[in-house]
């Protein structure tokens, strides 16, 4: 520890012990011989890091029922026959089990991020107002054998009951937006450091243009046209007229729609004093950003 004085050593260790019991390594440390209390926080996580423990991708709080849903759908983007989560929730890929079609491109992002040593993802399961379909932080991180290795810590949300919102949507849009996609979408940012920027009416950004549409253009699936969620006002009959947002897909050459009702889906955070209107929150996934209201009757 040379170089650190007594408060900055204080202070790191606080930020390490708290990241810890964010990134649910605590009961793993428990289990390690006592010899290893006696070491500093940092000498744990490198030790974790080169057993293989630190990094990939792991459930926290994921239900059964949620953890088959996404694994099914994982099955079905990468092709791989077997995939589970293990006895310390980690994601695994048994690559003995081979694969059947899936996306060339799906099976080498999702094996990157199960396979990274110094990168963690920890899956939280929400049912939240402030998380539309799925959402990432920006990240903690460790020096574990500074300035050589560093080891960073990502909390992907997903909030599972978005993905059964859809209304007034194309089946292929849907099938174009699914649990594993999103989250593909949510791994990508973080291990190939890529952003959305630039976007547009036209053009889904820089990610989706990267990663997610080849993976759909390998499926056969629709493409993902715009980024930005938009607002549409839809009139039924029987029903009043509501705001809904919409995202457009292209399949074969024709527009396929992708809607949910705007107070339902996440990414609600208040309302701007000013115009009266939702203020939006920004999810990874999908932007959902105040504007003008096409009307759709």
């Amino acid at each position: 520890m040379k170089g650190f004085n007594t408060c900055s050593l204080i202070t790191r260790t606080k930020q390490i012990f708290k990241a810890l019991q964010v990134a649910g390594l605590l009961t793993l440390l428990s289990a390690l011989p006592s010899s290893m209390f006696a070491e500093t926080y940092l000498s744990k996580l490198s030790n974790l890091a080169a057993q293989g423990k630190f990094g990939g991708v792991f459930s926290t709080n994921l239900s059964d029922q949620e953890k088959k849903r996404l694994i099914q759908d994982l099955k079905n983007k990468t092709g791989y026959q077997n995939i589970h989560f293990d006895k310390d929730n980690k994601l695994v890929i048994d690559a003995t089990a081979e694969f059947k079609g899936g996306s060339a491109l799906a099976r080498k992002l999702l094996q990157d991020a199960v396979s990274s040593a110094y990168t963690r993802f920890n899956l939280v399961s929400v049912n939240s107002t402030e998380v539309a379909f799925a959402s990432g932080d920006r990240g903690t991180q460790f020096d574990i054998d500074a300035p050589v290795k560093r080891a960073t810590l990502y909390e992907v949300k997903i909030d599972f009951g978005d993905f059964n919102l859809y209304f007034l949507s194309d089946d292929e849009a849907k099938k174009g937006h699914t649990i594993g996609l999103v989250l593909m979408h949510e791994l990508a940012h973080k291990l190939y450091d890529v952003k959305d920027e630039p976007n547009g009416d036209t053009d889904p950004g820089v990610l989706e243009n990267t990663f997610l549409n080849p993976i759909r253009r390998e499926l056969g699936l629709a493409e993902r046209v715009n980024y930005v969620a938009k607002f549409v006002r839809i009139s039924l009959q029987g029903h009043p007229d509501g705001v809904w947002r919409q995202l457009t897909f292209k399949f074969h050459g024709r527009e396929k729609l992708l809607r949910w009702e705007n107070d339902i889906v996440g990414g609600m955070t208040g309302t701007d004093s000013k115009s009266k209107q939702p203020m939006l929150a920004h999810s990874a996934g999908t932007t959902l950003q105040r504007g003008p209201v096409t009307s759709t009757r």
